[in-house]
């Protein structure tokens, strides 16, 4: 007499727990990746709105201006902005402060405890030709510059600045 197979055998199900878990972990790999690609998107677009904004000020005469001017003039959305000790502060798309100003003929952007990672990211997809990331000028396909920038930092290490001198129009050093 044949006896007949009730079941899978238990190497069976262990491939097929595998095979489920491969996939599993691809699928949350990849959402993170899109994620944060979702993040470096949005940045660019806040970044490239402060910027226009910054130069169309510099170019209408304004010496001095900070993020309080910033967010007063509405161009920073209000999911961008979070009250800190009663005071309104811009934050970056992944929820850390940064900074904006205006002094001299140069503008700043700056960035609290972004990653060198999202620094290089945000560097990358910038149309900015000439940006100046914590002092070192990087064009924007300059991977090696942009590295060495946004790993460079300030003392503390927490702040990474964007910043241009103006030329004597008042306008950013061209785009590419």
């Amino acid at each position: 007499m044949k006896k007949l197979k009730k079941g899978f055998s238990l190497i069976e199900l262990f491939i097929v727990l595998s095979i489920i878990l491969l996939l599993s972990v691809s699928a949350f790999s990849l959402s993170v990746l899109v994620y944060n690609k979702m993040k470096v998107k949005s940045e660019t677009d806040n970044y490239t709105s402060i910027r226009s904004f910054m130069d169309e000020m510099a170019s209408k005469g304004t010496g001095f201006f900070n993020s309080d001017f910033v967010i007063q003039s509405g161009i920073v959305s209000p999911d961008r902005i979070k009250v800190l000790n009663g005071e309104k502060i811009m934050v970056d798309a992944w929820g850390n402060q940064m900074f904006s100003l205006y002094e001299d003929g140069v503008w700043h952007i700056q960035y609290q405890d972004l990653t060198p990672k999202n620094c290089i990211s945000l560097v990358q997809s910038t149309e900015s030709k000439g940006l100046i990331v914590n002092g070192i000028l990087v064009d924007r396909g300059d991977v090696s510059a942009a590295t060495s920038a946004c790993n460079s930092g300030d003392s503390s290490g927490e702040y990474i600045d964007f910043s241009s001198t103006l030329n004597s129009e008042g306008n950013s050093l061209p785009d590419s």
